[in-house]
């Protein structure tokens, strides 16, 4: 089940016509999914550098 967060990010978002997010909207999502990634490799690395220490 989502989030009370997530769904009201997802419902602040505006659709065009065509069925795709409006620029700002993209450049958000984009950024959030860009933020999500780079802290998931930052912990995989944390991991590493922990068992390459042992």
């Amino acid at each position: 089940m989502s989030s009370p967060r997530h769904n009201a990010e997802t419902s602040a978002m505006k659709w065009q016509a065509n069925g795709e997010l409006t620029g700002v909207d993209l450049q958000s999502l984009l950024s959030r999914l860009n933020k999500v990634e780079t802290e998931e490799r930052a912990r995989e690395l944390e991991w590493l550098s922990r068992h390459d220490a042992v």
